[in-house]
Parts: C-alpha cells; sequence; structure tokens
C-alpha cells in the first residue's frame, strides 16, 4: 500500500512547499479518532527519513520502502492506545 502525502495538515506557499505546523503527537491523536489525512501527513513528514534509515539496516531499498509503508499500514489498522510519548530525557 501506497500513501500519499497530501493532506489538509499543512498550508501551501507560493512555490508550492508546504508549511507544516500540526505536532506529530496532534496527528496521532486524529489518526486515533479515524482521520486518514492525519495518517497522509505524518506518513508525508517521515517516510523519507525512516526509508533512508532502514535502507542503511538492510542495504536493500525495496525492503526498507516496504517496511515503511507496512509500518505506517499497522498505525492505521491498530492506531497506538494511551500516552505513547516518550519520557523526557534527563
Amino acid at each position: 500500500m501506497q500513501f500519499s502525502s497530501t493532506s489538509s495538515y499543512g498550508s501551501s506557499k507560493p512555490d508550492g512547499a508546504v508549511i507544516l505546523h500540526t505536532p506529530d503527537e496532534a496527528l496521532i491523536d486524529a489518526i486515533i479518532d479515524g482521520d486518514k489525512s492525519a495518517l497522509r501527513e505524518l506518513y508525508g513528514r517521515h517516510r523519507e527519513s525512516l526509508t533512508r534509515y532502514l535502507t542503511r539496516l538492510t542495504r536493500k531499498p525495496t525492503l526498507a520502502e516496504e517496511i515503511v509503508n507496512e509500518v505506517f499500514l499497522a498505525v492505521w489498522d491498530r492506531p497506538p492506545q494511551g500516552d505513547i510519548r516518550l519520557p523526557a530525557p534527563p
């Protein structure tokens, strides 16, 4: 499954760039409430960096892309419950 990164959680600048202003935590709350556009936004924000990281680990770009897509599909199918934020570092 491939997600589109177009959503209503950013606003466009004249040059077509998107200004992101919704925190990830708010997007996760919206995903829990069933908001598909929040999932698209979260995917769009993190797909590239996660794919690069996983490509370094696996040395297989196609596998890395598949893993990222599967992770976001799992987030949609089974959204996190409760407070998922990590504690602040000491």
